[in-house]
């Protein structure tokens, strides 16, 4: 079994991929401040939640006192 080589089908492909590049990518612009979006640098929205131990959090609890980083995830 030998496949040759067709630059059609090759162009086609990269046709595809590039057409799915950009329709993935349309709809991805970046925030603009005051319009309800977030902006890079800019303050981390109200997040308050509870653990799986059960206490609650809140995460303008930690403002200006240390790093959060907040994960999602499901555990159902």
């Amino acid at each position: 079994m030998s496949r040759s080589f067709s630059w059609p089908n090759l162009a086609a492909a990269f046709a595809a991929v590039g057409l799915l590049a950009v329709g993935l990518s349309w709809g991805l612009q970046p925030a603009t401040p005051g319009a309800g979006g977030l902006a890079v640098g800019g303050p981390a929205p109200p997040l308050v939640g509870k653990t799986l131990a059960g206490p609650t959090f809140d995460l303008a609890a930690l403002r200006d006192k240390r790093a959060a980083l907040v994960v999602f995830w499901a555990s159902w």
